[in-house]
């Protein structure tokens, strides 16, 4: 997303929690939020039936038409939050990608199961 910096933020901030509520409604755990890992940062770590999990979240607001959070996760973030994931300890079992969408219709959610 384009635009203020302060803005950018803060709907980051939103786009984190609203995938932590979504994540605990489905049974999951939050086990912490914005961890430091060195230079990097985990946005959310969880335990999803019974594994540990990275979650990257992406948000966009969208008022002229359908916005795509997920385009703004490349395949450069996607290695560097990988290598992140593999430093843990406990080790987690996988690294997530939740979408949250934020358009004239409300808020939309996509969670997308990955490989670690």
């Amino acid at each position: 997303m384009s635009g203020h910096p302060d803005i950018r933020a803060r709907l980051g901030r939103f786009g984190e929690e609203v995938a932590a509520g979504f994540i605990k409604r489905r049974g999951g755990i939050i086990v912490g939020r914005n961890l430091r890992v060195g230079h990097n940062e985990i946005d959310v770590l969880a335990e999803v039936a019974g594994e540990r999990v990275v979650i990257e979240v992406k948000t966009v607001a969208s008022w002229h038409g359908a916005g795509n959070a997920g385009s703004n996760f490349d395949d450069a973030q996607a290695h560097r939050v990988r290598d992140t994931a593999r430093s843990l300890q406990p080790p987690v079992a996988r690294v997530d990608l939740i979408c949250v969408t934020v358009d004239r219709s409300g808020v939309g959610i996509r969670w997308s199961p990955c490989a670690a």
